[in-house]
């Protein structure tokens, strides 16, 4: 597996996993949007992420969007599309099939 070039950290809540970009001016490091398959990759690994859990990322814009896996691997990126966390969490939820 190749270690992500992107620089960020990560809290879960619940089903959850929140990545935050740490990229800014003073720390110019390639973004999780550029990074996506690597950061994914370290998130499951690193979080115990199960198929069924959700990853959300906050891109450098402030924007929360999806990285969409399969429980091994990035798949694509899914709009959320929102600015607060618990909003961005909460529209994600709603989208997870019951």
């Amino acid at each position: 597996m190749q270690k992500a070039k992107a620089s960020y950290s990560w809290h879960r809540q619940g089903n959850v996993v929140a990545v935050v970009d740490m990229f800014n001016d003073e720390r110019p490091t390639m973004s999780v949007t550029n990074d996506a398959e690597a950061v994914t990759a370290e998130v499951i690994r690193d979080a115990d992420v199960r198929p069924d859990d959700l990853i959300i990322y906050r891109d450098t814009d402030g924007r929360w969007d999806q990285l969409a896996h399969d429980g091994h691997q990035f798949t694509g990126f899914k709009s959320i599309g929102e600015t607060d966390v618990n909003v961005a969490i909460a529209k994600v939820r709603k989208g997870q099939p019951s």
